[in-house]
């Protein structure tokens, strides 16, 4: 596809499938706008690039949906003098609209090929005010935090462990996929206090499981 054909698939994508589903904010609608997500892509999936579907990039893992990706970003409203950490870099297409957002990206993967590759893609676009690392959200320290806000592109199966909770700031906020296929929510977690957390459901839907979490085993009589 050329690249003439892609910036029409972008704004197609912007116009026809992001605005319908109620995303609005100028400043998200902007960035959909401006970053290349066939950069991202697996090379034999670019003419998907900008379809309304997952996208299988290898290790068992996927790329959401842009109607996903956009709804994150509306409901997480990053300011631009605030700090974000992203868990599960992927494909670096979120990381890249969330630098876009933010004043720093943090982005972690246990996967050292995701962080190899968006790092490559990342520097080819300029973008610089991201950190990339190999890293496990669960039983490893997360340097730099506590951060202001938390994107999580994996989902956890019960619900979100504390350890992961505590990287939030007080008085910010996280994006978290809770539940087990066919069952799954976005949720908005948001720091009161300390030892508080509020939790908000926002829709439907279904992504991998993050690695490394069991699910709490139910026990019918």
């Amino acid at each position: 596809m050329t690249s003439m054909n892609q910036e029409q698939a972008r704004f197609n994508m912007v116009e026809q499938q992001v605005r319908t589903w109620d995303v609005l904010n100028a400043r998200v609608l902007d960035v959909l706008h401006e970053i290349p997500r066939e950069r991202f892509v697996p090379h034999s999936f670019e003419t998907l690039a900008y379809a309304d579907t997952e996208l299988e990039i290898g290790h068992n893992q996927v790329m959401d949906k842009p109607l996903i990706s956009a709804r994150l970003l509306q409901e997480l409203n990053i300011q631009e003098d605030e700090t974000v950490l992203e868990i599960g870099t992927g494909s670096g297409y979120l990381t890249a609209l969330l630098a876009q957002l933010a004043k720093h990206v943090y982005s972690i993967d246990k996967n050292s090929h995701f962080i190899e590759k968006a790092k490559t893609v990342l520097a080819s676009l300029d973008i610089q005010n991201v950190t990339l690392s190999t890293t496990d959200a669960i039983d490893q320290t997360i340097e730099n935090g506590p951060f202001d806000v938390v994107a999580c592109t994996a989902s956890f199966p019960d619900q979100v462990p504390q350890a992961v909770l505590e990287n939030i700031k007080v008085g910010g906020r996280m994006f978290a996929v809770i539940g087990q296929s066919p069952l799954m929510e976005a949720t908005l977690i948001t720091r009161t206090s300390n030892t508080t957390w509020g939790q908000k459901a926002l829709f439907e839907t279904e992504t991998a499981a993050i690695e490394g979490i069991k699910a709490v085993e139910k026990f019918t009589l």
